[in-house]
């Protein structure tokens, strides 16, 4: 139980809301496309710099085109709803 929330907050809300934040709400409505590309990326490179333990899943193709589908049913998801909180739940 006492490690029930650092988890969940590692898990849930600095993956999702951090991500969310940083390339669907802060990027202007224009450069979508360009921030769902840059959320791709930034994947293998996370893995690359910081997770090398990642690198196998970060770096598969799949992987990728699954965080492309995620990203952009986030971006359709906040640009519907105009609030973080469903791509953070998606997410």
């Amino acid at each position: 139980p006492s490690a029930t929330f650092p988890l969940l907050f590692r898990t849930f809300f600095i993956p999702g809301l951090a991500e969310e934040l940083a390339f669907r709400i802060l990027p202007p409505p224009r450069f979508a496309a360009l921030a769902l590309a840059a959320y791709v990326l930034v994947h293998p490179l996370n893995a690359l710099l910081f997770m090398p333990e990642a690198r196998d899943v970060f770096y598969n193709p799949v992987f990728l085109l699954l965080s492309a589908l995620l990203g952009g049913s986030c971006t359709l998801l906040y640009r519907r709803t105009r609030s973080l909180w469903p791509p953070v739940v998606l997410h």
